[in-house]
Formats: structure tokens, sequence, C-alpha cells
């Protein structure tokens, strides 16, 4: 049977770095059998092995590709963030927050109390929680319940981002202290969900790889006079301008608010 290291393709290769079909060829280890998520292109660079705490192992290549052009849309859009909808645009529209964490909530409580009362008994045993099996299967469960909440979260994303930044050419997001607002008790857990750093960090270096454009007080500055004042945005959801009188959506005024900055860098 013919060897598969003798039929790689040479710009898939670095050093003792190869992909061979269903196989990736690495330093020390030789040929490994992995699920390939998606054909590698160019030439690579370095291999990252990294290990979850399901279990699951993973490796992430780095490779030199040139990025592909996307067509102009010559159109421009500013984005509010929020927890009721995560994404207000400007051009009105709205992307929903599936709440993944909130869907799981339940099932996850229970996992955690079930690996609580297997790590007394280890303990009570004076057995080590690396070789209590019961512990560690456990463990492993609410570890992978962890995983697909993140996996879902980042997916959303992934997929509402490259949605923006096809659509639109120059794109303005409020820079949002997300820190300081944790420390409010009762909106912290729901800020953590909603992942609106993860969100933007996403959009700046999609912007970068496609040629786009991304950039304070949007929230209370009215789109139409440009008077800023806490009053006009008497509640989450509503703007009433007490100067002019404009009323709209008080995320979709903000959103617009966000792409004229955007215009003006």
């Amino acid at each position: 049977k013919k060897n598969p290291v003798q039929s790689y393709v040479t710009k898939h290769t670095k050093g003792n770095i190869a992909v061979i079909d269903d196989h990736i060829k690495l330093p020390k280890l030789g040929l490994v059998r992995f699920a390939k998520s998606r054909e590698v292109h160019g030439r690579i660079l370095s291999a990252t092995i990294r290990r979850n705490p399901s279990g699951k192992y993973f490796v992430s290549l780095t490779t030199e590709v040139k990025g592909p052009e996307l067509p102009k849309t010559n159109s421009a859009v500013g984005i509010d963030v929020g927890l009721k909808d995560f994404a207000i645009l400007s051009d009105g529209t709205i992307y929903s927050n599936p709440k993944f964490f909130r869907s799981l909530e339940e099932k996850l409580v229970k996992a955690q109390r079930i690996l609580s009362r297997r790590q007394e008994r280890a303990l009570q045993q004076k057995k080590p929680l690396n070789e209590a099996k019961n512990y560690q299967k456990q463990r492993k469960k609410v570890a992978s319940i962890h995983e697909k909440i993140v996996n879902a979260r980042t997916d959303y994303l992934q997929k509402m981002s490259t949605e923006i930044i096809k659509n639109h050419d120059v794109i303005g997001i409020e820079d949002l202290k997300v820190a300081n607002m944790r420390k409010n008790h009762h909106l912290a857990k729901a800020i953590s969900e909603a992942s609106w750093s993860q969100f933007r960090t996403m959009l700046e270096y999609k912007a970068e790889w496609y040629g786009k454009t991304d950039p304070t007080r949007t929230s209370q500055c009215c789109h139409a006079c440009g008077h800023t004042e806490k009053a006009n945005r008497p509640s989450q959801a509503e703007f009433v301008c007490q100067k002019c009188g404009h009323t709209d959506n008080a995320d979709v005024n903000a959103s617009k608010n966000i792409k004229e900055l955007a215009l003006t860098v």
C-alpha cells in the first residue's frame, strides 16, 4: 500500500507539519488521524494542539493566504448592542439575543450539583480527584455543557458578524466599557452572556480582512437635532428628544448616531 507521507502537497507543509488527506503529520507524533473541519489553504506556518476540559483534542493551523476581496456595497451602518435584542442596526435590522446560557442553565446546575456530591464523596474516601472515576466522568459532563454553550454562542456571533461585514463597507459600533457595566450585579450575568466584546473583536478583524472600516454618548444624543440629554431616554426602549420632540426606538436612534461617527473617522 502506498505510503501516505509521499502524497502530501508541498504548499501544505512546514518542516515536519503536513496535512495529508484525513491525517496530519506533526513533529514527534508523526501521522495522526483527525476530523478536518475545513480544507487547508496556503502555506502552513505553525500548528497548535490544545485539549479542552471535556477531554477533546484540537489542532489549530496558522497558514499564509491572501484574503478574498469582498464587493463594495457603498453602505454604512451603525450598531447598538443591548440585552433584550443583541444588536440593533441603523437600517432597522434587529438581531435577537438567543441567551444560550439561560437555555441550558437548569441542566448545567443539575450537573454541577452531582459533580459537587461526587467530589465530597471522593474527599470522604480520601481519594485523589484525578483517581476518582465517577468524579472525572461527571466533570467531563459539566465541561461538555459549558462547551456546548460556548460553541453555540460563537457560531451565532460568527454568522452575524460575517453577514454585517458582507453587507456594509463602513461599520460603527459603540465602544462599551463592559468591565464597568458588569459591576451592576443585577445585569452582570446577562452582560457576560451577551459577549459584546467578542462580537466587536470579530467585526474588527473581519473588517481588516475584507477591507472594510470600523470606527460618546450615542444613546442620549438625538439623531435629528444633536441635542444630548439623559432625559431623552426615559426608558430602555423609548427615545424622546426634550428639545425637538423627535421620537424613535432608543436603540435604533443610538445605532444611527454610531453610524454617523463611523463615517466621520
